[in-house]
């Protein structure tokens, strides 16, 4: 049965999906076993676990590394925590969520959020060109003295 990408994010508009995580490439952050809590995004940014239609009709569950422009479309590139390569890229139209949560037994009793992390990454990643700027500012000024 091949996946319909645009139904599942049809599905997902209308509030969260769960899927069961069948493979161990996101350890220690997410188990094999383990259901995550999925919902579709204005924007991705590198370090969200997002939800994808591969090529070959599945489905995966991998973090967003970096983006980049080939032509003139825009590529996510992704890679599972434990592994050391990265995917094929893909596209924007291929993704059906972000992580929000995981459940090892599908309750909310037991959720775990994982948007704290990612956001912790952007966050990082904000004050290091932050920093970045204005130690450059200081410089400049310094050279026009």
């Amino acid at each position: 049965m091949a996946l319909d990408t645009q139904l599942l994010r049809d599905f997902c508009q209308e509030g969260t999906l769960t899927f069961r995580v069948r493979d161990e490439c996101m350890t220690p952050v997410i188990f094999e076993g383990e259901n995550v809590i999925v919902t579709p995004c204005r924007f991705y940014w590198p370090g969200d676990i997002l939800v994808f239609h591969h090529g070959d009709a599945s489905l995966r569950i991998h973090r967003l590394i970096a983006y980049r422009l080939k032509g003139r479309s825009l590529q996510l590139l992704t890679r599972g925590d434990r592994s050391g390569s990265f995917d094929v890229p893909i596209y924007l139209n291929q993704v059906i969520g972000k992580v929000m949560g995981v459940s090892s037994r599908g309750g909310r009793d037991s959720l775990r959020r994982i948007w704290p992390l990612a956001r912790g990454v952007v966050d990082l990643g904000r004050m290091a060109v932050h920093l970045l700027a204005s130690r450059i500012r200081r410089i400049c000024s310094a050279q026009n003295t």
